[in-house]
């Protein structure tokens, strides 16, 4: 029975015992799929009995054949049998504790799996063509050790490179084996937001050097980050700035502001602070920026020194680029990438590698199944961002600035005004250039898409009135729709991918019909019933309802005259 218990272990099935005696054993696999007479079993099975001298036990039956999934879970695995293995262990060391006994199971295979990374390479290679696995080493004395690996499969990068922000997150995380090391990752997101795997690597210690070449292989898998504006955002890492400096002068690199508002803490425990930074953040206008950042100035000087020595392109989107379309401040994707790999970062390499190559692998079909019966141009993510925008555009009031393309309003509402133009796609709040006018634009823009309706329309009517009806369709004159990706401005339409490209119309819209008053509802008739209460009651009973419905008047009533 141990050594088919121990058997079944190694393998991952789960067995039971069918027959169970002094002299014979026989057990099965418990795997069974579909109930009563369309039930499979796993064909698995193995029988042994004494010998005729009853001396030994013999295997008399073995097929070792399973059609069923490894399971992670066995319930062979009880206390007998993990007491078995540690019962040397505890001899030596008797007061072992729970998580160095489980540390203890864990490290069994991890230094064997070093000697098998080639060997992983190169099945990741055969069976995702075009992916890129390099692995460094180094020599002590004639032997290679291994010192680090770099993964990035052809799927990732190129799922990237389509539908992904240009922005990718930067971070590392620790291993938890015995050999240590650090785990580098870079995650994106895509159009609804999701997080979405490009490439990791396992190296020895985070440095500069490690960073560089991590950064160097990632650029030459995705490409020229100046043509394709790619931007970066990292937790401030040891050595990550300067080699992300030195490799991308240009580049657009933003920081976490969780991380730095965790270092923000230190300077003072006042919640008056904490709040001023992120309202200092999230701040679209430099002339606001400057009103916060001048406040907190006021209220704590060594606050705005530590803010002050950080580049305010980094952390804040008064200062942010308007060619990236995004304003994310922090590195939330990386963040939920080492939450969900916290349990792998205690495995051997091999291990650890699978599981986050299986993870990557599950996390983008799930987000494919979510979205693949989804209807509509926009993500569900991005569509109900926009739908908030539009209910904060109701707040605003459009004022057409009297130009003959009718794209530039001023919006009015208490206290500030912001002026737009459709055209250019630009607002004095920043937000929609930030942002992007495909997939989100500022309160400010949707008004503006309502002004824009409201002149067409009175331009039409102009139109319909100075010529004749019959050849009113015909004018140059069009009525514009809501569009929720794009403003349709008089006379002309704005696709989706280019707002600023204008496109005739194909047919001419038909004349304005004329609004009249709706009719009047219908009142609601009211329902009379001609039912005697008191038609089965008894002669007795009416003539108590009869004595106690007699009014009696009050000392002093006078009933009201009638007119």
């Amino acid at each position: 029975m141990d050594a088919v218990r121990e058997f079944t272990i190694l393998k991952g099935r789960e067995i039971k015992f069918k027959r169970n005696e002094s002299y014979r054993v026989r057990a099965i696999c418990k795997w069974t799929i579909g109930e009563d007479e369309d039930m499979v079993r796993c064909p698995w099975v193995a029988y042994a009995s004494r010998d005729s001298e009853e001396t030994c036990w013999q295997l008399k039956i073995f097929k070792n054949e399973h059609i069923c999934p490894r399971m992670s879970k066995n319930r062979a695995a009880n206390r007998r049998w993990l007491a078995g293995k540690l019962v040397k262990k505890l001899r030596r060391y008797p007061s072992l504790k729970h998580s160095e006994a489980k540390a203890y199971f864990r490290r069994s295979d991890a230094a064997a799996q070093y000697g098998l990374v080639r060997d992983y390479a190169e099945t990741l290679l055969k069976s995702n063509p075009g992916s890129t696995v390099k692995i460094g080493t180094y020599l002590q004395g004639d032997d290679p050790i291994f010192e680090k690996m770099y993964v990035c499969l052809d799927g990732c990068k190129k799922g990237f490179k389509v539908g992904c922000h240009p922005l990718i997150g930067l971070d590392r995380a620790f291993l938890k084996t015995r050999f240590g090391g650090q785990i580098l990752s870079a995650m994106a997101q895509d159009a609804n937001n999701h997080i979405y795997p490009i490439a990791w690597a396992i190296v020895d210690v985070e440095n500069k050097e490690n960073w560089r070449w991590f950064l160097d292989l990632l650029l030459d898998d995705l490409g020229d980050y100046m043509a394709n504006k790619w931007a970066f955002m990292s937790d401030m890492q040891k050595g990550l700035a300067s080699a992300v400096k030195e490799l991308m002068p240009n580049v657009h690199h933003r920081f976490c502001v969780w991380h730095l508002w965790k270092n923000f803490n230190k300077q003072g425990k006042e919640q008056e602070y904490r709040g001023l930074l992120w309202e200092c953040v999230r701040e679209t206008t430099r002339h606001g920026f400057d009103q916060k950042i001048d406040r907190l100035k006021r209220l704590n000087e060594g606050a705005w020194a530590y803010l002050d020595k950080w580049p305010r392109e980094a952390w804040t989107r008064a200062y942010f680029r308007y060619d990236k379309k995004i304003d994310n401040i922090c590195n939330n994707a990386c963040e939920v990438f080492n939450s969900r790999i916290k349990e792998y970062r205690a495995k051997p390499i091999i291990t650890l590698l699978e599981e986050v190559r299986m993870f990557e692998m599950w996390s983008i079909a799930k987000n494919k199944v979510k979205l693949s019966h989804h209807v509509g141009k926009l993500p569900p993510i991005q569509h109900s961002r926009l739908q908030k925008i539009r209910k904060e555009s109701q707040k605003w009031t459009p004022n057409w600035s009297g130009d003959e393309e009718y794209q530039r309003f001023e919006i009015h509402s208490w206290p500030t005004n912001m002026a737009v133009d459709l055209g250019k796609c630009i607002c004095t709040c920043r937000f929609w250039q930030i942002t992007g006018n495909t997939k989100r634009s500022c309160a400010h823009r949707k008004a503006d898409d309502f002004a824009s309706v409201l002149v067409a329309k009175e331009k039409g009517y102009k139109a319909g009135e100075s010529t004749d009806p019959a050849n009113a369709a015909t004018t140059n004159t069009q009525v514009a729709e809501i569009n929720e990706n794009a403003p349709l401005a008089p006379g002309q339409a704005v696709d989706d991918a280019n707002a600023s490209e204008i496109v005739p119309p194909s047919d001419p819209p038909p004349p304005p019909q004329q609004v009249t008053r709706p009719d009047k509802l219908q009142s609601k008739r009211k329902i009379t019933f001609n039912v005697n209460p008191m038609q089965r009651a008894s002669s007795g009973t009416t003539a108590r309802l009869a004595e106690f419905m007699t009014f009696v008047p009050t000392p002093g009533f006078k009933p009201p005259t009638t007119k």
